[in-house]
């Protein structure tokens, strides 16, 4: 079969300019199932399954700080006075306190002055906007037309790991948009305000700041200072808001019972730190070699290789430096659900557009790396507490390898069909962060 050149009419092309029936049909299959999606969410708060969502951790807490309670009490003890569970539900609760940041429990407070279901329902739906107006940027960051970034948001709230994240309640659609709009905003060397962005995400969840490595790289230090500053400003509100002391709670809810060296080794971590730990480190989930202080080694050496890799960036196959760091920042950070692969989405779609200028064998190689990022962890599979060992080292890494895989693909520039470099091709123009 003849190789595909860079720049030939085809998926790429189809993409950025479809036909008018093939647009209509794409739209109304995506909003359908989008809203259906939407839908089936918003009905599991009628059910049992509502006692178990992330949601309901930031819901209690913040009915706590309404109520002049501490809001990093035991998640067990603000669940059963809050939302009044089953006990066979209430006894599965982690003994734990709820790790997120005062920050993002002082968004929560408009909506703990709703009931519980209006609540989720209303997350729910901004949840899903976010990630409407993530691809809106996204599109019109690429040229795109904006009707085609509306089907391309709407397509991606039936993409799986979004729908675990619209499911769970989480906010990683929220930081999705924030990352896109710092990516949009830094493509036009606004660098103040993409900073900004980025350390608003960082004061919601800490992690997204490790964004700031392809900034830090190219040295553009306007845009690290900017970051850095509305970190401490936002972090800093929170903390007035619920009160100083609360600060205090908050560190100290990461050492509770059921902290990290719990869940590091939970096989649904798809970091590289639970990976590189989990067979060798004493823990409830699997069995293991009892060498802490080897897998201990064995992970910090991972994150330090990982923090040189995106201290000389390369970005050979998305053929963008900041979305090359995506991958990254997941691999660093030690704990990451599968849903938190949402954020990685805009590298994939870059990869995606490039996917006619691949000789055949990245082409493959290019399949393998993105169906996991887009899957996570296989549904229907068995609870985590009867997870066999050999599901464990397989069928759980596959999310933890494809990130590796992802890093590999942006660090290959021999692969591309007739010579030709993706990250100079013609089917979308990147600017480089230098």
């Amino acid at each position: 079969m003849e190789r595909v050149r860079a720049g030939t009419p085809g998926f790429a092309d189809a993409i950025r300019s479809p036909s008018r029936s093939l647009k209509l049909v794409v739209a109304t299959l995506a909003i359908l199932l989008g809203v259906l999606s939407i839908t089936v969410y918003a009905e599991q708060y009628r059910t049992t399954d509502r006692f178990t969502k992330d949601f309901a951790l930031d819901y209690v807490s913040a009915k706590a700080v309404l109520d002049g309670r501490d809001p990093y009490t035991p998640i067990h003890d603000l669940v059963r006075d809050y939302l009044h569970p089953p006990a066979k539900i209430l006894k599965d609760v982690l003994p734990g306190a709820n790790w997120h940041t005062p920050f993002k429990l002082l968004l929560t407070l408009p909506l703990a002055l709703l009931p519980y279901r209006a609540a989720g329902i209303v997350w729910l739906l901004l949840s899903s906007a976010a990630y409407v107006g993530a691809a809106l940027l996204l599109a019109a960051g690429l040229g795109w037309k904006r009707s085609t970034g509306f089907v391309l948001g709407v397509g991606m709230l039936i993409i799986p790991v979004v729908q675990k994240d619209l499911s769970t309640g989480n906010l990683n659609g929220e930081l999705l948009l924030l990352l896109v709009a710092a990516w949009y905003l830094a493509r036009r060397r606004r660098d103040g305000w993409a900073g900004a962005y980025i350390g608003l995400a960082a004061a919601l969840k800490v992690f997204p700041g490790l964004m700031l490595l392809p900034f830090i790289a190219a040295r553009r230090w306007k845009a690290v200072s900017a970051a850095l500053s509305s970190s401490v400003a936002f972090t800093a509100l929170g903390l007035v808001a619920l009160g100083p002391s609360k600060a205090v709670g908050y560190v100290r809810a990461g050492a509770g019972s059921q902290g990290f060296r719990y869940w590091d080794a939970s096989p649904a971590n798809v970091g590289w730190w639970g990976m590189a730990t989990r067979w060798l480190s004493p823990n409830g989930w699997v069995p293991h070699m009892d060498l802490e202080a080897l897998g201990l080694a064995f992970a910090l050496a991972g994150v330090v290789v990982f923090f040189l890799l995106a201290a000389r960036p390369r970005w050979g196959l998305s053929g963008d430096p900041f979305w090359s760091a995506a991958p990254l920042m997941l691999l660093i950070w030690p704990i990451v659900w599968d849903h938190y692969l949402v954020l990685v989405l805009p590298w994939v779609v870059l990869v995606l557009l490039r996917a006619p200028s691949f000789d055949r064998r990245t082409l493959v190689f290019s399949c393998l790396v993105v169906l996991p990022l887009l899957i996570g962890l296989l549904p229907g599979g068995p609870s985590l507490a009867e997870i066999e060992p050999w599901r464990a080292a397989t069928i759980f890494q596959l999310p933890t390898l494809a990130l590796i895989g992802a890093v590999a693909l942006d660090r290959r520039r021999d692969r591309i069909a007739d010579g030709d470099s993706v990250a100079s091709g013609p089917t979308v123009r990147i600017r480089a962060a230098s």
